[in-house]
């Protein structure tokens, strides 16, 4: 389940003592990929049809995750405007997540992983202070909350055991 706290505390873990700009934003990335990979819970609707005999799976839901999600961030050379800065950060988010896979990861299921494509895009609202708790704090609640409010449209296909089905999802907690 992803938490604002947890990815705040996993960035700062990332970035501490850090005094390379370049490093420092490799690591936000970084940071922020790791973190929604591992811990993003994608919950899908399950139909499914046994090919022979066309019965339906009784088993009408699924749990997967966002299974890659790589965000490579570039410095942003020659900005001083916070606004731009974000904007900037804003748009590498937003192609990082288009490209992430997700993936039905129950027992039991063998499904092909999707890429998420067109997503919503971040909005973020990150206050321009000197204090990195509090900065790293409001960038990661906007992160989790653009990524909850996600709904990727494209179907896992494959199987449950002998059916043959998709699944849709439903929400990303």
């Amino acid at each position: 389940m992803l938490n604002a706290t947890a990815l705040k505390n996993a960035i700062l873990s990332e970035i501490a003592n850090l005094t390379d700009a370049g490093t420092a934003l490799q690591k936000l990335g970084t940071a922020i990929g790791d973190y929604i990979a591992s811990n993003a819970v994608v919950a899908f609707t399950w139909v499914a049809v046994n090919p022979v005999g066309g019965a339906p799976d009784p088993v009408a839901s699924a749990s997967g995750g966002i299974t890659t999600m790589t965000v490579a961030l570039t410095p942003a050379y020659g900005v001083v405007d916070h606004n731009v800065a974000q904007a900037h950060l804003e748009t590498e988010c937003n192609a990082a997540l288009s490209l992430a896979l997700y993936n039905i990861t129950d027992a039991g299921f063998s499904t092909a992983p999707v890429v998420f494509g067109v997503v919503d895009s971040l909005n973020l609202t990150v206050s321009k202070t000197s204090d990195s708790d509090i900065a790293i704090g409001e960038l990661a609640e906007n992160i989790i909350d653009w990524i909850k409010s996600q709904k990727p449209v494209a179907p896992c296909a494959g199987t449950h055991g002998v059916f043959v089905g998709t699944g849709t999802v439903l929400s990303i907690s």
